[in-house]
């Protein structure tokens, strides 16, 4: 389960740019779930993907090396979320 958070459901193996490909794909997402429920849900949605991505990542690099592989793009759903929070919120 944590590497399915952190990798985005695979799409951190997406090649090139795992990072931008996980940008693209939260921003739709994150617009999505803003058009479900408004900024509440996509704020709750924020909060809750931090919180799992802290999770998720810990235990997936507990073992290994290098602790910012490039696969692990929860982090870009995380910030593109909370960038979108701000305009949402304002003009949504």
């Amino acid at each position: 389960m944590e590497r399915m958070i952190a990798t985005l459901f695979g799409a951190g193996n997406l090649k090139p740019a795992s990072g931008t490909w996980a940008s693209a794909i939260a921003i739709l997402l994150g617009l999505g779930l803003h058009r479900l429920g408004s900024f509440p849900l996509l704020a709750a949605a924020t909060v809750a993907v931090t919180l799992a991505g802290f999770w998720a990542v810990r235990r997936m690099t507990a073992d290994m090396a290098n602790k910012d592989p490039s696969e692990i793009v929860v982090d870009e759903v995380a910030g593109q979320w909370l960038a979108l929070c701000f305009p949402l919120r304002a003009f949504g």
